[in-house]
């Protein structure tokens, strides 16, 4: 499949999601402050825990990632779109403290931007960043637009600020509109719209992955791996949250498991599409950060491992003053660290970056063959098995460059007269 250019809405799309990011950045970092200073309401759906690996950690890797992505492809609206929907989506889970009632009434239209448009936005154009086929482009956005109007309408319909009784802060809508709670018909039109959408945009997924090349279908594939993942855990999530006989501790605590392998489904798909094929070229970065902060953590234990070791073994020989310990240890893990470091980094190296890893060891192990070769006819050997073992080509030969008599005697000459 041929990149198509891009087009004028994907460009428009792209710029409106790039200036969605800072306003995004500034709402996460509301909620930072909402999850440390407000209480929690009565009948907690979210626990304290799940907020914290959601807010504290998911968040932050795919904003990170976006932020990546937005660095290295400009042109390209994955980025910003993940960071759009890494920030507004935790809205849903600040549903269970006690937020200000303008934060609870826009609950909707911020999971409607956050969580909708952007996985429809981050669907159709992944992974270059280009909506294909671009002829059904104008279908696609009409129903994904249709599809917010209609969405829109229920919630200002809606006297609830969530839209549903069972939320724990549950509050009035500071929008609500009554009139048009007599024109809305009594079905829920807004999930069958959405539904249908977010079907629409996995069928051009599939459509698009038959006409990909090989790189793009293998990236493809761990997006599609993510989808499939996603909608694997929000299955039992749903029957748990309307279940009458499920027992309340088990249904909230799977509830808020699968809450999240649901949203770390996104940034482990495309993360996987970095790792393994060089998905935005930032698999160098991401190697990086992988190899230090394993690095990190290994020395930090070991660091305090120490220290608690050592005080529990010395404590009766040594008086109180620890200083010679927090020294001792600190020298140690510097000393460890390079031995730590190359470990790591082989470790990694052999499980994300074979291709490369292989490569390292065939040229470390050829050039420890030919350090001590003298004999021309050695390191011509010694370079064929090197090219067979790493290629394997079916047939292979080695041309030698030798000077001619009269050559060598004017070299020679050449020389003697300087």
């Amino acid at each position: 499949m041929e990149a198509s250019p891009p087009t004028e809405k994907t460009s428009l799309i792209n710029q409106v999601y790039r200036a969605l990011v800072v306003p995004s950045l500034c709402y996460y970092a509301l909620i930072v402050v909402y999850s440390f200073t407000l209480p929690e309401a009565e009948g907690v759906f979210y626990t304290w825990w799940s907020r914290a690996i959601l807010i504290f950690v998911i968040a932050p890797v795919m904003i990170a990632l976006g932020a990546l992505v937005m660095r290295r492809a400009k042109g390209n609206v994955i980025g910003p779109a993940l960071i759009v929907y890494a920030c507004l989506t935790q809205t849903e889970f600040v549903s269970s403290l006690q937020v200000p009632r303008l934060q609870a009434s826009l609950h909707s239209p911020l999971l409607l931007v956050g969580f909708l448009m952007t996985f429809l936005i981050i669907t159709a154009h992944f992974p270059d960043g280009r909506f294909y086929p671009s002829r059904i482009a104008p279908l696609y956005y009409g129903v994904a637009l249709l599809t917010v109007a209609i969405s829109v309408l229920y919630w200002l319909a809606n006297p609830l600020a969530y839209g549903l009784g069972e939320y724990p802060s549950q509050v009035s809508n500071l929008f609500h509109v009554p009139a048009l709670a007599r024109v809305v018909p009594d079905i829920d039109a807004p999930t069958i719209m959405s539904a249908t959408v977010m079907v629409f945009s996995i069928a051009l997924l599939l459509y698009r992955y038959n006409r990909a090349q090989a790189t793009e279908r293998k990236q493809i594939r761990w997006f599609v791996l993510g989808i499939t993942i996603t909608f694997v855990f929000v299955s039992p999530q749903l029957y748990l949250s309307v279940a009458p006989a499920a027992d309340d501790v088990l249904a909230n605590a799977l509830s808020n498991l699968t809450t999240i392998a649901f949203m770390a489904a996104f940034p482990f798909a495309i993360g996987m599409g970095v790792l393994f094929h060089r998905l935005w070229d930032i698999d160098v970065i991401i190697r990086r950060t992988l190899i230090y902060s394993v690095v990190s953590v290994l020395l930090i234990m070991t660091y305090f491992g120490i220290v608690l070791a050592a005080q529990n073994l010395v404590s009766g020989f040594i008086p109180g003053d620890d200083t010679l310990l927090t020294i001792a240890s600190t020298l140690v893990v510097a000393a460890l660290f390079n031995p730590v470091l190359q470990r790591v980094q082989r470790v990694i190296d052999r499980l994300f970056y074979r291709k490369r890893y292989d490569a390292e060891e065939a040229l470390e192990q050829f050039s420890e063959k030919i350090r001590d070769a003298v004999n021309v006819k050695d390191i011509e050997q010694h370079v064929l098995d090197a090219i067979t073992s790493t290629m394997q080509p079916e047939a292979i030969g080695l041309w030698v460059f030798e000077q001619s008599d009269e050559a060598s005697r004017n070299a020679n000459i050449a020389q003697a007269s300087e």
